[in-house]
């Protein structure tokens, strides 16, 4: 298990990730879960699914996760409002210094994902930034 960085000086950070049908929602989830960096607060909206089981999903975090997350709070929304309406949700719970959207069938490419992006908001004191998409078919 890698070594969590980041648990004093850095900020707290927000990665949201918006939900609808997400058969790939625990790999998402995984990749959340092994990010190095220090201070994260998790959060998941659910946009309607059917058959969206929540205790499943914060039991699974709560086996995998390490000394890293500060928070979780899955939501699961009644009937599908779209991505925005998810996004917004999320938005409104989150209490991250920086917020990172990483949807429901993405992953990080690698655990220290999230520390390389804080780190480089505060080297150059970006308010938003993008990044690369590896499409794999």
């Amino acid at each position: 298990m890698a070594e969590t960085i980041g648990q004093e000086k850095n900020p707290v950070i927000t990665i949201m990730t918006p939900n609808y049908r997400g058969k790939y929602l625990l790999d998402t989830v995984r990749s959340v879960l092994e990010q190095t960096y220090g201070k994260i607060q998790y959060i998941i909206v659910d946009d309607g699914s059917e058959n969206f089981d929540e205790a499943a999903l914060l039991e699974y975090i709560n086996a995998n996760k390490r000394g890293n997350l500060v928070d979780v709070i899955i939501k699961h929304l009644p009937q599908n409002g779209g991505t925005v309406h998810a996004l917004n949700c999320a938005i409104a719970a989150a209490s991250g210094e920086d917020l990172f959207n990483l949807a429901c069938d993405d992953v990080f490419e690698d655990p220290n994902v999230v520390a390389d992006w804080v780190r480089e908001f505060q080297k150059t004191g970006a308010c938003c930034m993008t990044a690369y998409r590896l499409i794999y078919e």
